[in-house]
């Protein structure tokens, strides 16, 4: 669990553990965003949207990059992409990362009966589709955490 860069501590429940693991998507996700060109409110949303429409992604378009490993996002396109095929393999790609942690955390632990997801990037419904279509009993926090100053929250408000 050390070598994964895992916490193993006491829960605030009686008698329980707390094993605390999690994938760098966000990082990922401000950095895809910039380079679309979609840091405002406005933009955001419209590239939300959008994404909710994208079924298979064209061939050849992968997003892939590790925040907690190299400060690199790779992008590879081909012909038939588009912002939102880009978003939305952005955020299939962090939502894949985070059903391969469960799948490790599982081999620990056994399974899960339930996964909530919380945080400013959780507000996006493509994020949301994205993480319900590999993670079982997936659900949202409905808290909407609120932005650090001068950071960016990819925050958009359903």
């Amino acid at each position: 669990m050390v070598s994964a860069g895992w916490s193993l501590g006491r829960h605030v429940l009686p008698e329980t553990s707390l094993l605390l693991a999690g994938v760098s998507g966000g990082l990922l996700l401000r950095r895809v965003l910039s380079a679309l060109g979609a840091e405002s409110g406005p933009a955001r949303a419209a590239l939300d949207a959008a994404s909710l429409s994208v079924g298979e992604l064209p061939a050849g378009l992968s997003v892939a990059g590790d925040g907690r490993t190299a400060d690199d996002v790779v992008i590879r396109i081909q012909d038939g992409s588009s912002p939102a095929t880009v978003w939305t393999a952005a955020a299939r790609y962090t939502a894949a990362q985070t059903r391969l942690l469960l799948d490790d955390i599982e081999k620990m632990v056994g399974p899960y009966r339930r996964a909530v997801a919380a945080g400013g990037w959780t507000q996006m419904a493509s994020v949301r589709a994205a993480k319900a279509a590999v993670i079982d009993a997936m659900s949202f926090s409905p808290v909407v955490q609120r932005a650090l100053p001068g950071r960016f929250a990819g925050r958009v408000r359903p």
